[in-house]
């Protein structure tokens, strides 16, 4: 455990800076006023290390990377794939949208599926680097929902429904119509038959 306590020089009216080392963490402060320091050496990514991101079909997903670390992250790298991961075809690729920023004391990176399809589903990986070498990573699953059905307004259920009940109605009094034709026709060739008998019967009494 490292102490430097603040000092007032005489007759110059300012007090110096000091920086307080403990375990791991450091601080350092001006008049008084201490700030935390990123730990030298390792980066470390913010969030949780594992993210689960989802979207339907044709949706968007951002996965962003934010790194702090001293010395600070200067490259990040994405890959995609569980077990035998490759990296991201960003260049040239729709599907995909980078966007950096490495000024700063916390350096970004996000990556942005434009167009999320079965083909883009999968685990995604970013992977921060310092200068001196130094990485950490963070992975992202991202799982494509099953596009919602499409939901039917109640003015047009109603029409749909008007325009089902009215073929119905047609349908059964086409049935009416044609039972009572075919009945007619029956009866009307029924008569005919019974004539045509009893003209027979006559002609045969007169002997004709």
């Amino acid at each position: 455990m490292k102490h430097t306590s603040s000092r007032r020089v005489p007759g110059a009216g300012v007090k110096l800076s000091f920086v307080i080392l403990i375990g791991s963490a450091v601080f350092s402060g001006i008049n008084g006023q201490t700030s935390p320091s990123p730990t030298r050496g390792h980066p470390e990514i913010s969030g949780p290390d594992v993210v689960a991101l989802s979207a339907t079909k044709g949706g968007e997903v951002r996965m962003e990377c934010k790194a702090r670390g001293d010395p600070p992250v200067t490259t990040f790298d994405w890959f995609v794939g569980h077990g035998r991961a490759q990296p991201v075809r960003i260049e040239g690729n729709p599907d995909y949208k980078l966007e950096e920023d490495l000024t700063g004391s916390s350096p970004t990176s996000t990556l942005t599926i434009t167009n999320l399809k079965d083909t883009l589903a999968d685990e995604y990986a970013c992977w921060a680097m310092s200068a001196e070498g130094q990485k950490d990573m963070k992975r992202f699953k991202v799982e494509l929902l099953p596009s919602p059905q499409p939901r039917v307004s109640t003015k047009d259920a109603a029409i749909a429904g008007g325009v089902v009940g009215a073929l119905v109605i047609m349908t059964i009094v086409a049935v009416v119509v044609f039972f009572f034709w075919k009945r007619k026709q029956t009866q009307g060739r029924t008569e005919t038959d019974g004539d045509n008998y009893e003209f027979h019967e006559l002609g045969a009494e007169s002997g004709v």
